[in-house]
């Protein structure tokens, strides 16, 4: 059986410095000292070398296909962020529970959420909508796999069209649903400025 004799040898076959050679039996190369002394020589058999330097190598892709993933994550979640709070309009994002797991500054306005509203269930908050058939709706949009719309008033008079669609995973699994509210007080109150505009030109 061939044998390696020395840190020399050891560095040249794995094509490191003595160095490094060294400093890699503290992560497990697999050399053998000659006696029990810290200061013995050292002896390595090739094949067991090689293995481990390939399995090192193995580790260090994974390694390295985490951090890589990982990264994209974190970027994800950055462009999420940005595009949430660069948002005009309100738009929620609910679980399957209909917990609340993010909103736009806009919803925030509109319902008046606050930061410990995140989490909670979503209709067991006081909403400024008049809409008792939100949480069904939801609920069936989730069953269905199906986008729903529909024309809702707010307490304060305004008229939104209120949109409810499926949440899908990257798997393409329902996990909630996202709400999303336009406000379409302008476009409703058009025809009935007109009809009013028509009457008085009769009178």
């Amino acid at each position: 059986m061939e044998l390696l004799s020395g840190w020399k040898e050891i560095a040249e076959h794995l094509h490191l410095t003595v160095r490094t050679a060294q400093r890699w039996e503290r992560l497990g190369l697999p050399v053998r000292r000659v006696s029990d002394s810290a200061c013995s020589p050292v002896v390595a058999i090739p094949d067991e070398l090689e293995l481990w330097a390939r399995t090192r190598e193995v580790k260090a892709t994974v390694n390295e296909e985490i951090q890589h993933r990982n990264q994209e994550l974190a970027q994800l979640s950055n462009d999420l962020i940005n595009l949430l709070h660069s948002a005009t309009i309100p738009i929620i994002m609910l679980g399957p529970d209909l917990h609340i797991r993010r909103y736009t500054p806009e919803a925030e306005r509109i319902f008046g959420f606050s930061n410990h509203d995140m989490g909670k269930v979503f209709t067991h908050l006081p909403l400024n909508l008049e809409v008792a058939q939100l949480e069904r709706w939801m609920l069936d949009v989730m069953r269905d796999v199906t986008m729903r719309n529909e024309q809702v008033l707010a307490q304060d008079g305004k008229s939104y069209k209120l949109r409810i669609t499926p949440y899908r995973t990257l798997e393409n699994k329902i996990d909630g649903v996202v709400v999303v509210l336009l406000d379409i007080s302008d476009v409703i109150a058009a025809p009935a400025s007109k009809a009013h505009r028509r009457v008085e030109e009769i009178a």
